[in-house]
C-alpha cells in the first residue's frame, strides 16, 4: 500500500493498494521514485520471496488496471528460517536479508533507473525499456573488496556523475531501555559506509506532482 498526505497537511491516507505489492511479511514497498517526466511512479516491491519486481503506475490513472511490471529479478534465494515454532516470523525475516529483496531506487537524468539489491549485495541499472543494463559488483569482486557491498539500501546522486549508495553493513545493537548494554556488549561496525560509484549520470529533475 502507498499512502499520501493531503496537500494541506494532516493525517496520511491510503492512496493505492494492490495485491501485487504484497510481500512475504510486513510492509513491502521498499523503493519509490518518479520518472524523469514526472508522470509515472515507479515502485520496488521488496519482500517478495525469491524475487523482486519493479512496477510503474501513471499518476493520471492510479488504479490496478494501469499498474504494470517494469522489471522482475528472479535470482533471489530465500534461506530457510529456523523450524523453531517459537521464532516469530518477523524475527526470522529480519535475520534473513534475502527477505528484503530490494532497497532504494533512483532515476538518473539519463532515464536509467538505479536499484539497490539489498539481498544480492549488488547495484543494478535498468534501461528505459526495462532491461537490465548492468549489475555490479560480482560476488567474486565483492569478496575482494576491503569493505564489501553488504545490504545496499538508500541511493542518491552527488551532482558530479556519481551514485551514492548507503551500505547497511554488519548488524549492530544499540543500548536498551535505561542505557543497558545488549547481551555481549556493544558492537561497532566498520562497514557502515556510503559508497561513491561513478556512473556518469546525475539525478533526474525533481517534481512535486499533484496527487489525486
Amino acid at each position: 500500500m502507498i499512502w499520501r498526505v493531503p496537500p494541506g497537511g494532516g493525517q496520511a491516507q491510503p492512496w493505492f493498494a494492490d495485491p501485487r505489492l504484497a510481500g512475504t511479511y510486513g510492509a513491502n514497498v521498499a523503493g519509490i521514485a518518479l520518472d524523469p517526466s514526472g508522470e509515472e511512479l515507479y515502485i520496488a516491491a521488496g519482500t517478495q520471496e525469491g524475487q523482486i519486481a519493479v512496477y510503474r503506475l501513471p499518476l493520471a490513472h492510479p488504479d490496478a488496471a494501469h499498474l504494470e511490471e517494469f522489471h522482475r529479478y528472479t535470482d533471489f534465494v530465500m534461506t530457510p528460517c529456523s523450524a523453531d515454532p517459537d521464532l516469530a516470523l518477523i524475527g526470522c525475516a529480519t535475520m534473513n536479508a534475502s527477505a528484503f529483496g530490494g532497497g532504494g531506487i533512483a532515476f538518473g537524468a539519463s532515464g536509467r533507473l538505479y536499484v539497490a539489491l539489498f539481498a544480492k549485495n549488488q547495484l543494478s541499472i535498468l534501461d528505459s525499456d526495462g532491461t537490465e543494463a548492468l549489475r555490479f559488483p560480482s560476488p567474486e569482486e565483492n569478496a575482494e573488496r576491503e569493505i564489501p557491498v553488504e545490504g545496499p539500501f538508500g541511493l542518491a546522486f552527488d551532482g558530479r556523475g556519481s551514485l551514492l549508495a548507503a551500505n547497511t553493513g554488519d548488524p549492530t545493537f544499540g543500548k536498551g531501555p535505561g542505557g543497558i548494554d545488549p547481551p555481549g556488549g556493544l558492537v561497532t561496525s566498520d562497514t557502515w559506509v556510503v559508497f561513491d560509484v561513478f556512473v556518469d549520470d546525475t539525478a533526474a529533475p525533481l517534481f512535486r506532482p499533484l496527487i489525486p
